[in-house]
C-alpha cells in the first residue's frame, strides 16, 4: 500500500450508471461497457468506478455507481441509443492510494486511505473519488488505485 499526491489533468470518460448491490451491479456494468467498447473499436486506457452513496447510510438496493472507461478526448464515440454517456472527470489535486484488495475488503482499503490522508498535510476536498482498476481480478484479488480529491490542510495554506 502506498500513498501519493498527484495534480491530475481532466479525464474524458464514457460511463454508465448501475444501481443496487455494488458487488453484483458493478461487474455487470463493466461487462456491458467493455463489450460495447470492443464492438465499437473504442480503445480505453483505464477502467474506473465512481461511487455516489455511503453504504452505511443507503439501503443496498438504492446504491449507485458509475462504471467508466477513459478515452482520448479526440476519440469519437457513438453512444446514441445506448445507456452510456460521456463525461469529464475534473482535474485537480488527488490523494492516490495504491493497494491490493483481497477477499472483497474494499471498505478496509477506503478506511486505510482516509487514515493516511488524516496523517498527511492534506484534507478531503469537495470533488470526486473513484477507483482505478489496474487488473482484471481473475485471481479474486484487485490491484487498484483509489483517487480522492484533496487540498492542503487549512493550517498549511
Amino acid at each position: 500500500m502506498s500513498l501519493r499526491f498527484e495534480n491530475a489533468l481532466p479525464r474524458s470518460i464514457v460511463c454508465a450508471r448501475v444501481g443496487g448491490p455494488w458487488n453484483e451491479t458493478v461487474p455487470v456494468g463493466f461487462q456491458q461497457i467493455i463489450g460495447w467498447a470492443q464492438e465499437q473499436g473504442v480503445t480505453y486506457r483505464e477502467a474506473l468506478v465512481f461511487y455516489w452513496d455511503d453504504p452505511a447510510q443507503t439501503d443496498v438496493a438504492d446504491l449507485r455507481a458509475d462504471v467508466a472507461l477513459t478515452v482520448d478526448a479526440q476519440t469519437q464515440v457513438k453512444i446514441t441509443g445506448t445507456a452510456f454517456r460521456e463525461e469529464i472527470v475534473p482535474g485537480g489535486l488527488y490523494a492516490v492510494w495504491h493497494t491490493l484488495v483481497r477477499d472483497g475488503a474494499y471498505a478496509k482499503a477506503w478506511s486505510d486511505l482516509y487514515a493516511a490522508i488524516e496523517n498527511s498535510d492534506y484534507e478531503l476536498a469537495r470533488g470526486v473519488c473513484f477507483e482505478n482498476y489496474l487488473c482484471d481480478g481473475r485471481d479474486g484479488n484487485w490491484d487498484l488505485e483509489i483517487w480522492q480529491s484533496v487540498e492542503p490542510r487549512s493550517s498549511n495554506r
